[in-house]
């Protein structure tokens, strides 16, 4: 019985760290409008996937995520990630591709803001992939998988 009551209260405790999470995150996004670049299409719901390589397992978190809403700006791709937890969307990361990071590290203190290291917007089944990151011991190598995107929406999607 005592297992079982340890067992529920540590449920409840990443439910609560999970959900105090997104709401940090969700007040970033409706900020997004402050952003001094031009938001040119928000689409929401899109399924991916996120492949990590790493030597330290503390740098993953916060790429558990089945769905992302995704930002085309004219000089960046945001990436908001998240899972549904009872119709909830619980977000878990923010992820800026960009190449003028100094700029959105001002709206989003607590993004990941890189730049991507290869990019396939027609890969196999129409998916996107992107890269990024470093396969190191204080950083991750990611692989992002979107599906669902039209192609004028690859065409949005900008790095500059």
């Amino acid at each position: 019985m005592p297992a079982i009551f340890l067992f529920l209260l540590f449920i409840i405790i990443i439910i609560h760290v999970s959900i105090s999470k997104s709401k940090n995150i969700k007040y970033n996004l409706k900020n997004i409008d402050s952003i001094p670049y031009k938001l040119l299409l928000k689409k929401e719901n899109i399924k991916c996937s996120a492949c990590m390589a790493t030597f330290n397992k503390n740098n993953i978190k916060g790429y558990n995520f089945t769905k992302a809403d995704l930002f085309f700006f004219e000089n960046a791709f945001l990436i908001a990630g998240h899972f549904s937890f009872f119709k909830q969307k619980i977000y878990t990361t923010i992820i800026i591709i960009t190449k003028k990071g100094d700029i959105y590290r001002q709206f989003f203190p607590f993004a990941t803001i890189t730049d991507y290291k290869q990019f396939n917007p027609n890969s196999f089944n129409g998916d996107v992939y992107i890269e990024y990151g470093e396969m190191a011991f204080n950083s991750v190598h990611v692989t992002l998988r979107l599906k669902g995107i039209s192609d004028e929406e690859k065409k949005l999607i900008s790095f500059e």
